[in-house]
């Protein structure tokens, strides 16, 4: 064979190389999927004490964990654990407010709520609300925090930059997580009566109810802005999906067992729904539907948490339990044994 022959082949050689090598990164590129499943990527150890909602500041990097005695809170970005940021009454809801710095957390046994600066923890307002506060949720178009009380079965206006009480709602329900839509509208849970209520904040009023006919004692609430979906978790293993501008039922999913809180990352679009079985089921909106995709494997007695919008990493409190001292009583946490789950599907 000539010289100029095996250089010609040569040539040809490299050269379809080359065209695999480019097909196969436009395939990888092609493929949207995560890289790896998502899962258990970190842990941080806290004291022990119940715990209830979490919430990230992701302009701010921190995590903050309401607890039985206050409020714990994650440095994100050194990792720095501080076991009390405050004291508290069995805290319930923690609530970043934007742009500002400030914290509100609700403290269930005392019925008031604390305003305190998020980095330092000094207090710099407590405000008496309903009857053992618990979820709460900023309005965006008011400017108000909205804080639902369980034993009063109403919801407290509080205006942060005056800290006063503005107005009070009543629900004619026992409230449980609520969203905001950023119109003025607030979606909220009612878990006695399978409900989702509407309110009004102008008004000071509940607008509408939207039936979820088939759920069971609604607690989690999420909603899409793109779709407009409410996806509402239900302690039956099932999330009602429902149109927010009108209430209608849309889809049934199947989802984990013990459910409490609905985990939305706006900006991927994906809703976690974490459960006391260790389970979290991961749903996905695709247009105007919501379709369910897996679930992860997380940790004893994590059902609530909360979502990174600027990573997309989820955080959950989670406990070993011991088994229940006799039918129908609630498991024991073991001494020890409280940590924060961080789970993501990053490389």
């Amino acid at each position: 064979m000539s010289a100029s022959l095996r250089k010609k082949r040569n040539m040809i050689r490299l050269a379809l190389a080359a065209l695999a090598l480019a097909c196969g990164l436009g395939a990888a590129r092609a493929d949207e999927a995560p890289k790896k499943p998502f899962g258990i990527v970190k842990r941080f150890s806290g004291p022990d004490g119940g715990w209830d909602f979490l919430a990230v500041d992701s302009a701010a990097r921190r995590l903050y964990v309401a607890r039985s005695y206050g409020v714990l809170s994650v440095d994100l970005a050194s990792g720095g654990v501080t076991d009390k940021l405050i004291a508290g009454n069995g805290v319930h809801g923690v609530l970043p407010l934007p742009d500002s710095g400030l914290v509100v957390s609700s403290n269930g046994k005392s019925n008031n709520v604390l305003l305190f600066d998020g980095a330092t923890g000094k207090i710099e307002a407590t405000i008496a609300s309903g009857a053992s506060p618990d979820a709460m949720v900023f309005e965006p178009k008011s400017g108000l925090v909205i804080i639902f009380n369980g034993k009063s079965s109403d919801a407290t206006l509080l205006d942060p930059g005056t800290r006063t009480i503005v107005a009070t709602i009543g629900l004619e329900g026992k409230p449980e997580v609520a969203v905001a839509d950023g119109t003025g509208q607030v979606f909220v849970n009612l878990e006695d009566k399978a409900q989702i209520a509407v309110l009004d904040i102008a008004a000071r009023a509940v607008k509408s109810r939207f039936d979820l006919p088939g759920c069971e004692a609604p607690t989690g609430l999420a909603l899409d802005g793109q779709s407009s979906l409410l996806v509402s978790a239900c302690a039956n293993q099932v999330a009602k999906v429902l149109d927010a501008a009108t209430g209608k039922d849309l889809a049934t999913l199947t989802i984990c067992a013990g459910p409490d809180g609905a985990l939305l990352d706006a900006r991927r679009r994906r809703l976690f729904i974490p459960c006391a079985d260790g389970q979290m089921s991961l749903i996905s909106f695709v247009g105007r539907e919501a379709r369910a995709l897996s679930t992860i494997t997380t940790g004893g007695g994590a059902k609530t948490g909360a979502v990174d919008a600027a990573t997309g990493r989820v955080y959950l409190g989670a406990a070993q339990f011991a088994a229940p001292e006799k039918a129908g009583a609630k498991p024991k946490a073991l001494p020890g044994t409280f940590e924060i789950l961080v789970l993501s599907d990053e490389n």
